[in-house]
C-alpha cells in the first residue's frame, strides 16, 4: 500500500513540476489541482484501487458527474474534473494540455459598439519608443 501512495505522489509531483516549468502556471494554480489529486487518492484508497490509470479516472469522474454534464458542475467540481483529466494525460503522455475554460462556459452577453469612432490626433506628451 505504501508503494501505491509513493507512485501516486511521484505522478502528482511530476504533473505539478510540469505545470510550473512548462506551462508557467502561478504557484497557486497547481495547489488547486493538488487538492483534486488528493481527492482522487482518497477515492482510490476507499475503493481499494492500486494504480492510477484511465479506468480510475473514469470511475472517479462517473462518481463526480453523477448524471450531470461538465457545464453543470460547480467551479470546485470543474477543478476536480480537470485535475483528473490532466493527471491521466500526464501519466499517458508526459505532458499536459491546459483545459480551455471558455469553450465550456457560456459567455455573458457582450456589448458590441457599432457606432463611429473619432480619433483625436492632437497628442502632446507622447515619446516615441526606439
Amino acid at each position: 500500500m505504501n508503494q501505491q501512495f509513493r507512485d501516486f505522489q511521484e505522478l502528482m509531483n511530476g504533473a505539478n513540476d510540469f505545470m510550473g516549468t512548462k506551462l508557467f502556471y502561478s504557484p497557486k494554480t497547481p495547489t488547486i489541482y493538488k487538492a483534486g489529486w488528493r481527492r482522487i487518492r482518497l477515492f482510490m484508497h476507499q475503493n481499494k484501487l492500486k494504480k492510477y490509470d484511465l479506468e480510475v479516472e473514469t470511475l472517479f469522474l462517473t462518481q463526480l458527474l453523477e448524471c450531470r454534464t461538465k457545464k453543470e458542475l460547480s467551479t470546485l467540481e470543474r477543478y476536480r474534473y480537470n485535475a483528473a483529466k490532466m493527471l491521466t494525460q500526464f501519466q499517458q503522455t508526459g505532458r499536459i494540455d491546459p483545459p480551455l475554460y471558455r469553450a465550456n462556459r457560456p459567455m455573458a452577453n457582450q456589448i458590441v459598439y457599432t457606432g463611429a469612432v473619432e480619433l483625436n490626433n492632437n497628442y502632446t506628451n507622447i515619446i516615441p519608443v526606439t
